[in-house]
C-alpha cells in the first residue's frame, strides 16, 4: 500500500526500486505545496511511503491512500505489462 505519513521518527526509506536513487530519503509528514500533486516527482514526495520500498530506519504511521494496482508500483507494472513483446 501506498501511504500518506502522519507520525515520523527519524523515518527513511529505500526507494530504489521506484525511483532509482540509491540513498534512503528522510520522510516528513508536513504538507508539499504545489498546483498539481500528481506532479511532483516521486523522489520529492517525502510525506509518502510507497509499495514495494523498504524502511532503513525509523518508524512511522501513516493512512493507506492506494492499494494494489493503484500504487505507484502498480501503474509502472501496469505499464510494463502492455509494452508489446517481439519476437527477436
Amino acid at each position: 500500500a501506498d501511504l500518506r505519513l502522519f507520525k515520523v521518527s527519524n523515518l527513511a526509506s529505500q526507494e530504489a526500486a521506484l525511483t532509482g536513487e540509491s540513498l534512503p530519503v528522510e520522510k516528513i509528514t508536513t504538507v508539499i505545496e504545489a498546483e498539481n500533486p500528481a506532479s511532483v516527482p516521486l523522489g520529492d514526495r517525502k510525506n509518502l511511503c510507497f509499495s514495494a520500498t523498504l524502511i532503513s530506519q525509523g518508524q512511522g504511521r501513516g493512512i493507506v491512500m492506494r492499494k494494489g494496482d493503484d500504487t505507484e508500483i502498480g501503474q509502472i507494472n501496469n505499464l510494463v505489462s502492455k509494452v508489446e513483446k517481439k519476437k527477436t
